[in-house]
Protein backbone atom coordinates (compact mmCIF):
# COMPACT_ATOMS: atom_id res chain seq x y z
CA UNK A 1 0.00 0.00 0.00
CA UNK A 2 2.62 2.35 1.23
CA UNK A 3 4.16 1.72 -2.14
CA UNK A 4 1.47 2.43 -4.13
CA UNK A 5 0.96 5.80 -2.50
CA UNK A 6 4.66 6.51 -3.13
CA UNK A 7 4.06 6.05 -6.82
CA UNK A 8 1.15 7.87 -7.24
CA UNK A 9 3.09 10.67 -5.53
CA UNK A 10 6.33 10.22 -7.80
CA UNK A 11 4.06 10.21 -10.82
CA UNK A 12 3.03 14.13 -10.01
CA UNK A 13 5.66 16.11 -10.09
CA UNK A 14 3.98 19.32 -9.64
CA UNK A 15 4.13 21.28 -13.00
CA UNK A 16 1.07 22.48 -13.95
CA UNK A 17 2.21 22.41 -17.68
CA UNK A 18 2.15 18.83 -17.61
CA UNK A 19 -1.08 17.79 -16.16
CA UNK A 20 -4.30 16.94 -18.14
CA UNK A 21 -7.46 18.80 -17.14
CA UNK A 22 -11.23 18.50 -17.69
CA UNK A 23 -12.19 21.70 -19.30
CA UNK A 24 -14.96 21.57 -17.11
CA UNK A 25 -13.88 22.06 -14.12
CA UNK A 26 -12.71 25.70 -15.30
CA UNK A 27 -16.32 26.50 -16.63
CA UNK A 28 -17.57 27.23 -13.07
CA UNK A 29 -20.61 26.37 -10.91
CA UNK A 30 -24.03 26.53 -12.20
CA UNK A 31 -25.61 30.15 -10.24
CA UNK A 32 -22.58 31.44 -10.37
CA UNK A 33 -21.99 35.59 -10.94
CA UNK A 34 -19.02 37.51 -12.32
CA UNK A 35 -18.59 40.77 -12.37
CA UNK A 36 -15.54 42.03 -15.02
CA UNK A 37 -13.95 45.17 -15.28
CA UNK A 38 -11.94 46.98 -18.11
CA UNK A 39 -8.73 48.13 -16.75
CA UNK A 40 -8.76 50.70 -18.81
CA UNK A 41 -12.03 52.11 -17.55
CA UNK A 42 -12.13 50.54 -13.91
CA UNK A 43 -14.76 53.44 -12.75
CA UNK A 44 -17.17 52.78 -15.95
CA UNK A 45 -19.55 50.48 -15.95
CA UNK A 46 -19.26 46.65 -15.06
CA UNK A 47 -19.61 43.70 -17.69
CA UNK A 48 -22.01 41.00 -15.26
CA UNK A 49 -22.31 37.34 -15.94
CA UNK A 50 -24.46 34.92 -14.53
CA UNK A 51 -24.05 31.22 -15.06
CA UNK A 52 -27.90 29.91 -15.28
CA UNK A 53 -29.11 27.53 -11.95
CA UNK A 54 -28.60 24.27 -14.75
CA UNK A 55 -25.38 25.46 -15.90
CA UNK A 56 -26.57 25.60 -19.78
CA UNK A 57 -26.48 29.48 -20.54
CA UNK A 58 -24.19 32.55 -19.37
CA UNK A 59 -26.23 35.98 -19.17
CA UNK A 60 -24.82 38.90 -19.55
CA UNK A 61 -25.05 42.53 -18.96
CA UNK A 62 -23.49 46.29 -18.63
CA UNK A 63 -24.66 47.84 -15.42
CA UNK A 64 -23.80 48.39 -11.97
CA UNK A 65 -27.59 46.48 -10.72
CA UNK A 66 -28.28 43.59 -12.25
CA UNK A 67 -31.94 44.51 -12.27
CA UNK A 68 -31.27 47.77 -14.47
CA UNK A 69 -28.48 46.63 -16.44
CA UNK A 70 -28.46 46.78 -20.31
CA UNK A 71 -28.42 43.54 -21.80
CA UNK A 72 -25.68 42.02 -23.49
CA UNK A 73 -26.79 38.70 -24.65
CA UNK A 74 -27.38 35.20 -23.24
CA UNK A 75 -25.42 32.14 -25.02
CA UNK A 76 -25.94 28.50 -24.58
CA UNK A 77 -23.23 26.77 -22.98
CA UNK A 78 -22.26 23.05 -23.98
CA UNK A 79 -19.35 20.79 -22.62
CA UNK A 80 -18.83 18.25 -24.87
CA UNK A 81 -15.50 18.29 -26.18
CA UNK A 82 -14.68 21.46 -24.46
CA UNK A 83 -16.51 24.35 -23.47
CA UNK A 84 -18.85 25.92 -26.43
CA UNK A 85 -20.64 29.37 -26.06
CA UNK A 86 -23.41 29.21 -29.14
CA UNK A 87 -20.90 27.71 -31.20
CA UNK A 88 -18.06 28.73 -30.47
CA UNK A 89 -15.16 27.04 -29.33
CA UNK A 90 -13.28 28.58 -25.68
CA UNK A 91 -11.82 25.61 -24.08
CA UNK A 92 -10.48 22.32 -25.65
CA UNK A 93 -11.55 19.21 -23.57
CA UNK A 94 -8.49 18.66 -22.35
CA UNK A 95 -6.27 21.28 -20.63
CA UNK A 96 -2.46 21.41 -21.40
CA UNK A 97 -0.19 24.19 -22.72
CA UNK A 98 -0.63 24.12 -26.33
CA UNK A 99 -3.90 22.08 -26.59
CA UNK A 100 -6.11 23.06 -29.17
CA UNK A 101 -9.84 22.87 -30.65
CA UNK A 102 -11.59 24.57 -33.03
CA UNK A 103 -9.94 27.85 -33.06
CA UNK A 104 -9.04 28.27 -29.60
CA UNK A 105 -4.98 27.61 -28.32
CA UNK A 106 -4.26 27.13 -24.46
CA UNK A 107 -1.10 29.14 -24.19
CA UNK A 108 -0.82 28.66 -20.29
CA UNK A 109 -1.45 26.50 -17.47
CA UNK A 110 -0.16 28.19 -14.36
CA UNK A 111 -1.31 30.74 -11.77
CA UNK A 112 -2.48 33.98 -13.15
CA UNK A 113 -2.69 37.84 -12.14
CA UNK A 114 -6.16 39.71 -13.10
CA UNK A 115 -7.72 42.94 -11.45
CA UNK A 116 -9.53 40.90 -8.26
CA UNK A 117 -6.05 38.72 -7.53
CA UNK A 118 -3.92 36.26 -8.14
CA UNK A 119 -5.60 32.84 -9.11
CA UNK A 120 -2.94 29.69 -8.51
CA UNK A 121 -4.62 27.01 -11.89
CA UNK A 122 -5.70 29.13 -14.42
CA UNK A 123 -5.77 28.12 -17.95
CA UNK A 124 -5.02 31.02 -20.52
CA UNK A 125 -6.23 30.56 -24.13
CA UNK A 126 -6.27 32.33 -27.01
CA UNK A 127 -9.49 32.47 -29.22
CA UNK A 128 -9.69 33.27 -33.57
CA UNK A 129 -11.99 34.92 -34.61
CA UNK A 130 -15.39 35.73 -33.74
CA UNK A 131 -17.13 38.08 -30.71
CA UNK A 132 -15.29 35.75 -28.69
CA UNK A 133 -11.54 36.56 -30.33
CA UNK A 134 -8.86 37.34 -28.10
CA UNK A 135 -7.18 36.18 -24.35
CA UNK A 136 -9.64 34.80 -21.86
CA UNK A 137 -8.86 32.93 -18.49
CA UNK A 138 -10.67 30.26 -16.81
CA UNK A 139 -9.35 29.62 -13.29
CA UNK A 140 -9.91 25.73 -11.53
CA UNK A 141 -13.03 25.82 -9.59
CA UNK A 142 -13.73 29.69 -10.35
CA UNK A 143 -14.59 30.10 -13.99
CA UNK A 144 -13.81 32.75 -16.04
CA UNK A 145 -11.65 35.37 -14.69
CA UNK A 146 -10.99 37.32 -18.10
CA UNK A 147 -12.77 37.24 -21.36
CA UNK A 148 -12.60 39.06 -24.40
CA UNK A 149 -15.83 39.92 -25.83
CA UNK A 150 -16.44 42.14 -28.82
CA UNK A 151 -13.07 42.88 -28.99
CA UNK A 152 -12.66 44.29 -25.07
CA UNK A 153 -10.81 42.50 -22.07
CA UNK A 154 -12.97 42.01 -19.28
CA UNK A 155 -10.83 41.42 -15.99
CA UNK A 156 -12.42 39.56 -12.83
CA UNK A 157 -13.54 42.21 -10.24
CA UNK A 158 -15.87 40.66 -7.89
CA UNK A 159 -17.90 36.94 -8.19
CA UNK A 160 -20.18 34.83 -6.11
CA UNK A 161 -20.35 30.88 -6.63
CA UNK A 162 -23.08 29.29 -4.94
CA UNK A 163 -23.27 27.56 -1.93
CA UNK A 164 -23.43 24.11 -1.78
Amino acid sequence: MIALLLLACAADDGDPTTVSDDAAAYVGPAGAEYAYTRLDAVDDDPLLMRISEDGAAWTFRLGGRWADAEDRGAYAVALDDGLWLDGAQLLPDRLREGASGEGCTVTALDAAEVWYGTFPRVATVEVEGGAWAGAHRFALDIGPIALTMEGTLWELASYELPLE
